[in-house]
């Protein structure tokens, strides 16, 4: 009693989360995976029971006890719609992009620091196709990360990285839960 169960980044009256952490545990971010139609969404969501993506991510940050716990569930657990489910634990090796359909995983894409894979970049698009011309933000970020180095990374440039073609930027860390930071960015 009396400690933080999980934090997370929403908006005004929604109900799920798109971004969070469980302390000492593990980080969830989800990102929309542009597939199938409305229609197919409600289907799912009324007509079979499946989960809405926001409303998993709020369910694993309370219910999971560790990464691989929230890995499977992320992972396993039907859902209404396609997304990207970006998980990082506490370890150097917990870390990945889980490419969701409606009824499970398509791709599992985890960090392979041995072999030199220190970060994955998730931006919407299905990381083993070419990013789109109108909307690459995958090449600048891979840049980017890459002129900073694994040995200079911190909250602070990463945040550098990935705030610049978003709505909101949400840094956290698992292993450090008290630097969780979102910032809103005003769109001009």
């Amino acid at each position: 009693m009396g400690r933080i169960a999980f934090t997370g980044t929403t908006f005004v009256g929604y109900v799920g989360l798109w971004t969070g952490q469980s302390p000492h545990k593990f980080t969830i971010s989800g990102d929309e995976r542009d597939k199938g139609w409305w229609w197919e969404n409600m289907i799912a969501a009324l007509s079979l029971g499946h989960s809405p993506i926001s409303w998993l991510i709020r369910r694993t940050l309370s219910e999971a006890g560790n990464f691989e716990a929230a890995v499977y569930t992320l992972a396993k657990t039907p859902l209404i719609a396609d997304v990207y489910y970006i998980v990082g634990g506490t370890s150097p090796k917990e870390g990945v992009v889980i490419t969701r359909d409606r009824g499970g995983p398509a791709d599992i894409w985890p960090l392979d620091p041995l072999n030199g894979a220190w970060f994955r970049v998730e931006t919407n698009y299905d990381h083993w196709k070419p990013a789109p011309k109108r909307d690459d933000r995958r090449t600048p970020a891979i840049r980017a990360l890459n002129a900073t180095g694994q040995a200079h990374l911190s909250l602070e440039t990463l945040f550098q990285v990935l705030s610049v073609y978003t709505i909101y930027t949400t840094v956290m860390s698992a292993a450090e839960p008290d630097k969780y930071m979102t910032v809103i960015r005003t769109l001009s």
